[in-house]
């Protein structure tokens, strides 16, 4: 069985005891029914990953104490930038999902003429969080509000 992955938004130190935040002490201790002493791997989007072992669970409450930092570099040395338009929001967040799991850097959702879809860019990022998670990579995929694709053709030039 592989060991769970969990992206932690504040930050990492060896040897610190910490409280994984509400949805991912859900996932570990109902969805995945992680035990005390289970061991896991944090990760903050910033290189390297944590070993972790559960200390406690209580409630909604699962504690781990991080281990020692190791430097993992699976990005790619392409910076590589989406620019998406507006779907629908399941095929959105398939895209966003993917995109993030093929090592994309930067997504910036486009608002086009014909886009008549309304996504907030909370939703984007919880699809590219849950994806970093899933998949291998350490770092974030960062997540750019929405642009007009006029906007977008002034940042970038002609494309």
């Amino acid at each position: 069985m592989t060991v769970p992955r969990f992206y932690y938004s504040g930050e990492l130190d060896p040897r610190r005891e910490i409280f994984l935040d509400e949805v991912a002490a859900y996932h570990a201790a109902r969805v995945l029914r992680l035990k005390e002493g289970d061991a896991m791997v944090l990760f903050n989007g910033k290189g390297g990953k944590y070993p972790a072992r559960i200390t406690g669970i209580v409630k909604t409450k699962v504690t781990v104490l991080t281990g020692e930092w190791q430097n993992i570099e699976r990005e790619s040395p392409l910076q590589i930038m989406l620019a998406q338009a507006i779907s629908s929001a399941d095929k959105m967040d398939l895209t966003v999902q993917k995109a993030v799991e093929l090592g994309v850097s930067a997504i910036h959702t486009l608002a086009t003429q014909r886009s008549v879809v309304r996504l907030s860019g909370e939703r984007a990022r919880a699809a590219g969080f849950e994806s970093v998670a899933l998949g291998r990579r350490i770092l974030r995929t960062e997540t750019a509000g929405i642009a007009a694709l006029a906007a977008m053709q002034t940042l970038w030039g002609d494309f």
